[in-house]
């Protein structure tokens, strides 16, 4: 189903999703969206707190099973503080910083040209399939000790890169356009 508001904000405590479900805040600054735990199940989840820099997309963790696929269609900022084990995770249109604090594990990542940011910063992150990040405002791999694995390889050429962690393959290409190691 679909939870639709006009331009206001939405704040939901933990849910878990029973069929696919969109949650659409409008497209206005205050737009936000704030989610606590999501349970996707196997169903698929699209949020969109539309384009505006204010209307940030929060959430506390979100988990799935099966081929559920996680979309962010639309947001001003992306941030998902706790842990994302995810089949499939798309990123499209964000404005300013897409950012996963917690451990992250997915199945595919797929990234749509944007000038957003993007940052894992969980302990591990786990993608099992190949991974092109095509965001063009920064990347950031780690923040200190963090272990991530990018199975299928890595490319991240269209914007700079910062490790703060170890990037690991399975024997697959890395590819950086400019890289800074800290």
């Amino acid at each position: 189903g679909t939870l639709l508001t006009t331009n206001t904000q939405i704040d939901l405590a933990a849910l878990t999703l029973t069929a696919a479900a969109t949650i659409d805040s409008g497209n206005a600054a205050a737009s936000v969206i704030n989610l606590a735990a999501v349970n996707m199940a196997g169903f698929d989840l699209k949020l969109d707190s539309g384009t505006n820099a204010d209307a940030a997309l929060n959430v506390t963790s979100l988990t799935a099973t099966g081929t559920a696929r996680l979309t962010v269609r639309e947001a001003g900022s992306f941030t998902v503080s706790g842990t994302v084990s995810v089949p499939a995770v798309e990123l499209r249109g964000i404005t300013g910083a897409a950012s996963f604090g917690g451990n992250f594990t997915a199945t595919s990542l797929t990234t749509l040209a944007a000038g957003y940011s993007l940052a894992f910063l969980g302990g591990t992150t786990q993608v099992t399939n190949p991974v092109t990040l095509l965001n063009t405002g920064g990347v950031t791999l780690g923040n200190g000790s963090d272990t991530l694995n990018f199975n299928g390889g890595l490319i991240s050429t269209a914007s700079a890169t910062s490790v703060n962690g170890t990037v690991n393959t399975t024997d697959d290409p890395t590819t950086f356009n400019a890289l800074s190691i800290t």
